[in-house]
C-alpha cells in the first residue's frame, strides 16, 4: 500500500473512511512533515548538489568528487561522520625542484530546522575570512605567506559577530529565540574532522648540516642580544638564511611535490537567512535576505600543535553558513579559491620558490625548539606571538 498526497486524491478521500494512516490524507501529510522535520530530505537534497557540483566536467582540475564520510581516529573507537565532504585536487609545477599537491576539502554539515530562521549580525571584520585553515610543507617561507592574498576570494561574504535563530510559525508568525546552538554544535564537528585531518605531524623536517649551522647561529644570537626569539626570527631569516637558499638547494637534483591542504567548513541550514542591519548605534534598523555568511566560534584546543603551521593563527575559527537553495554558490566560490591559491603559486617569482625550501626547514626546526615553550604559557589574543611568525 502506498500514500497519494496529490491534490485529486485529497479530494476523492475526503468521504473515505481510512484504514490505517497510510491510506488517510491527513496522517500521511503529517508523518511527511514529521519526517522532513527529522531533516533526511535536506541532507539527501545537500547531497545531491554536492555530487552535482563534483560531476561537472572541468578540464584543468584533476579531480572533484563528493561523497558522505566516515572517520575514527582510532579503529577501536566510535565512528563518526561527516554528511558530505567535496574535494577539489590538483597537481602542478612551480620550478624544477617543486611540485604541488594542492587539495581543497570542504566538510559539509546539513542541519534541518523546521520553522527556525537565522539571523547574521555584521562583525564589520572582513578578516575573519582569513582564519580558514591552510597548512602546507611550506610554511614559514615566503611562498607560503603570499597565499593570504588568495583569501580575497572569499572575503565578499557578509561578516557575522554572532548568530540567532528564531522560531517562526508557518513562516509568518515570530515565537520566540531557539535557544539550541545549531551553528556552534555544527561548526565544531567540522573542526573536529578539520583537526583529524591535519593531524600532528605537520611542516617539513629536514635534517640537513646548513640547518644545523644556521640554527646555531640563531641560538648564538638569542643569547648575545636577549631577543624574544619570535620577535627577530622572519628578519634574522631574511638576512641569514633565504640568501643560503641556492647552497641548501644542491642538495636534490629533482622535482619533489609538496602539499597544501585547505579546507572551508560549511553548516548547510534549510532556514531562511538574514542579515541585521543596524544603526550607528546598534539599534536594530531591518533586515535583508542573504544567500550566505561567515561565522566564527571558539573551538576547545584549536588550534594547539597546529598554531604554528596555519597560514593565519587564530583562537576563534570561521565557518560558512548557508542553506540549500545557496550552497551551489557557495561551492562555486570554494572553487574560485582554489584556482585563485594555484594561480598565486604558479604566478610567485623565481626567488620565493627558489628559496622557501631552507626558510620552511629552518622554520620548522626553530618552532620544534623553541615554540613548544611558548604553548605551554598559555594564550591571550593579544600577546599571540604566532601573529609575529
Amino acid at each position: 500500500m502506498s500514500a497519494d498526497l496529490s491534490p485529486e486524491s485529497r479530494q476523492n478521500g475526503a468521504d473515505r473512511v481510512p484504514e490505517s494512516w497510510i491510506s488517510s490524507q491527513g496522517a500521511s501529510e503529517r508523518v511527511a512533515a514529521l519526517l522532513t522535520k527529522a531533516g533526511v530530505p535536506h541532507e539527501l537534497r545537500v547531497a545531491a548538489i554536492c555530487r552535482g557540483f563534483a560531476a561537472r566536467t572541468r578540464a584543468d582540475i584533476d579531480s572533484v568528487r563528493a561523497e558522505k564520510f566516515i572517520y575514527s581516529a582510532e579503529v577501536d573507537k566510535e565512528y563518526r561522520e561527516i554528511d558530505q565532504l567535496v574535494q577539489l585536487y590538483d597537481e602542478f609545477e612551480v620550478d624544477e625542484r617543486t611540485g604541488v599537491q594542492l587539495v581543497m576539502q570542504i566538510p559539509v554539515e546539513s542541519k534541518s530546522r523546521v520553522g527556525v530562521d537565522a539571523f547574521a549580525f555584521p562583525s564589520g571584520d572582513p578578516t575573519v575570512s582569513n582564519a580558514f585553515p591552510v597548512v602546507s610543507d611550506f610554511a614559514g617561507s615566503d611562498l607560503f605567506r603570499i597565499l593570504s592574498a588568495s583569501s580575497v576570494a572569499i572575503n565578499h561574504l557578509p561578516h557575522a559577530a554572532d548568530v540567532a535563530f528564531v522560531e517562526i510559525s508557518d513562516g509568518t508568525t515570530p515565537k520566540g529565540i531557539h535557544k539550541e546552538s545549531v551553528v556552534f554544535n555544527a561548526a565544531a564537528a567540522l573542526y573536529d574532522f578539520v583537526s583529524f585531518e591535519i593531524g600532528s605531524d605537520v611542516g617539513l623536517s629536514v635534517q640537513h648540516q646548513l640547518i644545523n649551522e644556521l640554527t646555531d647561529s640563531f641560538d648564538a644570537h638569542l643569547r648575545e642580544k636577549r631577543f624574544p626569539w619570535w620577535s627577530v626570527l622572519r628578519r634574522w631569516m631574511s638576512e641569514n638564511v633565504s640568501p643560503r637558499a641556492e647552497e641548501f638547494n644542491e642538495r636534490s637534483d629533482h622535482r619533489v611535490y609538496y602539499s597544501v591542504r585547505v579546507y572551508l567548513p560549511i553548516v548547510c541550514l534549510n532556514s531562511g537567512l538574514y542579515h541585521v542591519r543596524l544603526t550607528d548605534d546598534a539599534q536594530i534598523d531591518g533586515f535583508d535576505e542573504t544567500d550566505a555568511f561567515v561565522a566564527s566560534i571558539r573551538k576547545h584546543g584549536w588550534p594547539g600543535a597546529m598554531r604554528f603551521h596555519l597560514l593565519e593563527r587564530t583562537a576563534e575559527v570561521p565557518v560558512i553558513v548557508t542553506n540549500a537553495d545557496h550552497i551551489s554558490g557557495v561551492l562555486d566560490t570554494a572553487e574560485d579559491w582554489f584556482r585563485l591559491i594555484r594561480k598565486t603559486l604558479l604566478d610567485n617569482s623565481p626567488s620565493l620558490a627558489g628559496r622557501w625550501a631552507i626558510e620552511a626547514a629552518f622554520f620548522q626546526r626553530v618552532i620544534r625548539n623553541l615554540g613548544q615553550d611558548e604553548m605551554s604559557d598559555g594564550y591571550r589574543s593579544d600577546l599571540d606571538v604566532s601573529r609575529w611568525l
